[in-house]
């Protein structure tokens, strides 16, 4: 049995020089593919927290109310797994910033007497988010709906039916 690499090897240079050139093309296309979602995931929490703001958040803005409203943003993205590089390029910071943004933020969430309006914004960001989150859900749940055959749910009190075993709950 020939493996891929021997069927490589058989083709002429200029083919594999050719093949080389379409597989590194195809790499560089797939990774802007993925840092374009990942910069369309901050553009969508820097818009929930405009909506929560009333104004656009300016990235060189140094009043408390943006500087927190961008530390909450990274300190989500960070929750959700972003590195803080990619965060990063996200908001326009270095990775640095967003390292002290997430202690900052976790200073607030640990205490949050002394960042009482902090946590108020805070807790309207995360609602934000779960009901995007519900809405996607919802419609989901809505188009899969549509393709689900007709069938019927068993009933409180169906235990008893002969065709359906414990085991198979």
């Amino acid at each position: 049995m020939t493996s891929i690499i021997d069927l490589c090897l058989e083709l002429p240079y200029r083919d594999r020089l050719n093949l080389c050139q379409a597989l590194k093309d195809s790499i560089i296309r797939e990774r802007k593919e993925k840092r374009q979602v990942h910069m369309n995931r901050g553009a969508v929490l820097l818009g929930y927290m405009r909506s929560i703001l009333g104004r656009e958040n300016p990235v060189k803005s140094r009043l408390s109310e943006f500087v927190w409203a961008r530390t909450m943003v990274a300190y989500q993205l960070t929750t959700e797994g972003y590195s803080s590089n990619e965060i990063a390029r996200m908001i326009h910071k270095d990775h640095a910033t967003i390292l002290y943004m997430r202690n900052k933020m976790q200073d607030a969430l640990h205490y949050p007497n002394a960042y009482k309006d902090i946590i108020d914004i805070w807790t309207q960001f995360q609602n934000k988010i779960q009901d995007d989150i519900h809405k996607g859900t919802d419609q989901n749940t809505i188009s899969l709906g549509a393709e689900l055959p007709d069938c019927h749910p068993l009933q409180l009190g169906d235990e008893s039916r002969s065709d359906i075993h414990p085991g198979d709950l």
